[in-house]
């Protein structure tokens, strides 16, 4: 029997066949034969056309893999715009629009009409020169052309700001490829490597000087430095050759620099790696100890001494925080997080917080990862059997190894001594996730007098509610909420035959079995509250909840508390998230 077509495959045919109708009747194209279109390598092209619009201009379209649910692409007839035009890639191939436009999938010949006419646009702004200026704003895209391959990795969590100075770079190699990591001082760049890397050795790392030359504005690509020769002139630009000397005439290895500037879409970098300093040669036919340093400058600094372009991967927390976006970054970098419990909704948030930019945090956890505990913690089967505290440190370490500084106790906060809690409320903001009324009342009561900022989470039965109170030592404090006995006074959900408790075979074997997906919108509505508080510190006790869709709640066995909700208008449906005053309460212990 012969092979029925899928629709798919009809509709891809029909769309093929009519833009190559379209392009030979309106353009008078030429078909590009299998191998002018496997000459694009990497392209996924499957059909190319050759035309020339608007009074004679070259061009070529191809089709890839994905038309007609992907635009098609236009390519220059040469390549000598590369780097001479901007949003033209190393092979030709014009950058028109971004890789997520959406095309009308359905009129193949009108979209590619579309791309023609912009290609053209774009071509016309090139030849005038008015859009030379993106040569620089993007100037990622252009180093990237220009790299050479074959070169070394360069890994950057150096500061992205001026001015030109001595940084510090480690080499090393990893499964035959050369690496270089670069950070501002010795102690930021052995730590990083050491949470990737694990111990140095008895003899540490390798660390060296390198250099940064920091510019106001990127070079553009005919500027850009091929030799050591161009390197001297870029530094003799800003004042600043005398800088290069230590590290230009090092013969201890290859010369690996950094260039950085500012674009108005934030920091870029550029990687220069040359060869090592040919000392022996710097000093043929002068005696020992009497080269003049302007034969150094000669053979250090040759034409002849060429670099290798090499392309930067950020690793700095501005970059992995916002991608130089995100103005509240500094800010986060400079915090601390006490987390108390790190337990499935202690560590969640932990994560987040951590991903959103906070740079330091203290964990206290006495408990060990069960097995059982991995299908809701963030922690895998890797650290079952692990102290959580420990754990969770070690996966932030090795997950974003440029966070500051991560402080591991595994204790339960009931049984440390005084040292422990000053250091805890030395933090900027101490979360309190074990829902064990031992330690959030320890906690209100040193917040109270201590005056700091203190967050409290905790979840109602099968998570179906998710609360997080965060008291600053000015208004109600923790316990007003509760009763002395740890019993919340006004839960959002009542529970009548507590059969939210399931039993395990041993004993005090009880548990709640909620989901993952029960805790993500918990720990999102905590974490979102522990952001606002750290970056903008309440002058008032702040109760933020979030409340399980009402058929959610009545499935579990569970029913709303009407008397709660209607006190504070939500929906009765409930699915939804609150913020509100928390209140004190007369009578309260520490209030009053």
């Amino acid at each position: 029997m012969p092979e029925t077509k899928t629709a798919l495959a009809v509709l891809r045919a029909t769309a093929f066949k009519a833009l190559g109708e379209h392009l030979v009747s309106t353009y008078n194209a030429a078909q590009l034969t299998k191998d002018e279109v496997a000459a694009f390598a990497g392209r996924k092209f499957e059909a190319g056309w050759r035309f020339e619009a608007d009074g004679g201009q070259p061009l070529r379209l191809f089709a890839g893999a994905g038309f007609p649910y992907e635009p098609p692409r236009i390519a220059l007839s040469d390549k000598d715009k590369v780097l001479v035009w901007p949003h033209v890639e190393r092979d030709g191939v014009l950058c028109i629009y971004s890789e997520e436009t959406s095309i009308d999938l359905r009129q193949p010949a009108r979209v590619a009409d579309t791309y023609i006419a912009e290609a053209l646009a774009l071509i016309h702004r090139s030849k005038s020169g008015k859009n030379a200026d993106d040569l620089k704003d993007e100037f990622l895209s252009y180093w990237a052309i220009a790299a050479d391959s074959g070169a070394p990795m360069f890994r950057s969590i150096v500061k992205p700001e001026g001015p030109t100075r001595k940084i510090r770079v480690w080499r090393g190699s990893k499964n035959q490829r050369q690496f270089r990591i670069f950070g501002d001082e010795e102690a930021t760049l052995t730590r990083w490597l050491a949470r990737g890397n694990g111990n140095p050795g008895k003899d540490g790392y390798n660390i060296t000087e390198s250099l940064l030359i920091w510019r106001n504005e990127p070079l553009a690509p005919q500027k850009y430095p091929s030799n050591a020769h161009d390197l001297l002139e870029l530094l003799d630009e800003n004042g600043n050759r005398e800088l290069a000397a230590s590290i230009l005439f090092d013969t201890s290895g290859t010369l690996d620099l950094l260039i950085g500037a500012q674009t108005k879409d934030g920091a870029c970098f550029a990687g220069l790696s040359f060869p090592r300093f040919d000392k022996k040669q710097a000093e043929k036919g002068f005696r020992s100890g009497k080269v003049p340093k302007s034969r150094f400058y000669q053979i250090g600094g040759s034409p002849a001494r060429t670099a290798q372009k090499v392309i930067v991967e950020r690793a700095d927390p501005s970059w992995v925080h916002g991608r130089d976006q995100d103005d509240e970054q500094h800010h986060l970098s400079q915090k601390c997080v006490a987390v108390i419990g790190c337990g499935a909704l202690g560590a969640s948030i932990a994560v987040q917080l951590a991903q959103s930019g906070v740079g330091s945090f203290h964990f206290i956890d006495g408990q060990r990862l069960g097995r059982e505990n991995t299908s809701r913690h963030p922690l895998g089967a890797t650290y079952a059997g692990q102290m959580k505290a420990t754990a969770l440190k070690d996966f932030l370490e090795m997950q974003l190894p440029h966070l500051q500084q991560i402080e591991a106790v595994p204790k339960d906060l009931v049984c440390t001594d005084d040292k422990l809690l000053t250091d805890i409320f030395t933090a900027d903001l101490i979360l309190a996730t074990t829902g064990e009324w031992g330690s959030m009342s320890l906690l209100a009561d040193a917040a109270r007098t201590k005056k700091c900022l203190l967050q409290t989470a905790w979840l109602e039965p099968m998570a179906m509610a998710a609360h997080s109170v965060v008291t600053s030592g000015m208004s109600a404090c923790l316990r007003c909420g509760f009763t002395d006995h740890g019993v919340p006074l006004s839960p959002a959900t009542l529970w009548p035959d507590e059969s939210h408790w399931k039993h395990a075979p041993g004993c005090a074997g009880t548990f709640a079995p909620y989901g993952a997906t029960d805790l993500a919108v918990a720990a999102g509505i905590v974490g979102g509250a522990s952001l606002r508080a750290i970056l903008s510190e309440p002058v008032k006790a702040v109760h933020d909840m979030w409340l399980a869709p009402f058929n959610r709640i009545m499935e579990n066995g569970g029913e709303l508390n009407v008397n709660w909700l209607n006190g504070v208008g939500i929906d009765l449906n409930g699915g939804v998230s609150w913020s509100g005053e928390w209140q004190s309460r007369t009578g309260c212990p520490l209030c009053g």
